[in-house]
């Protein structure tokens, strides 16, 4: 499974999220590219995305996904983005998934391969 793992406790909800998407085809700057290895691949110039899709639902589908957007971050050729979620998604314990999509102005829509799996424990 190719997925990004995010570790919160329930309620968490005081710092966005900072991703930072990457072209897995084209190598970082003075890299050489390993199609395994992210830290070789390149960040992925967001200048031209109008939207960032995250859909968040519980791992068990019991719910539908919650839209959440991320906010791009400049310079935007660096890849970084911020996603902000409502202190109710995280409330109870258990796993989550989401992914990013990219939206371009012609309408076009590229979704991120790698998943984001949330695990949220119970808080102390």
């Amino acid at each position: 499974m190719d997925a990004f793992l995010v570790p919160l406790v329930a309620g968490d909800h005081g710092r966005p999220l900072l991703l930072t998407v990457r072209d897995r085809f084209v190598a970082a700057p003075g890299r050489t590219l390993n199609p395994r290895d992210p830290g070789t691949w390149a960040p992925y110039d967001l200048s031209r995305i109008v939207a960032i899709r995250v859909p968040v639902r519980p791992a068990d589908f019991s719910r539908p996904p919650f839209p959440l957007t991320a906010m791009p971050l400049q310079p935007y050729g660096n890849g970084d983005c911020l996603v902000i979620w409502p202190p109710e998604l995280f409330a109870t314990p258990g796993r989550y998934e989401g992914e990013l999509s990219l939206e371009y102005p012609d309408g076009a829509v590229e979704t991120v391969y790698r998943r984001l799996l949330f695990t949220v424990r119970t808080r102390f």
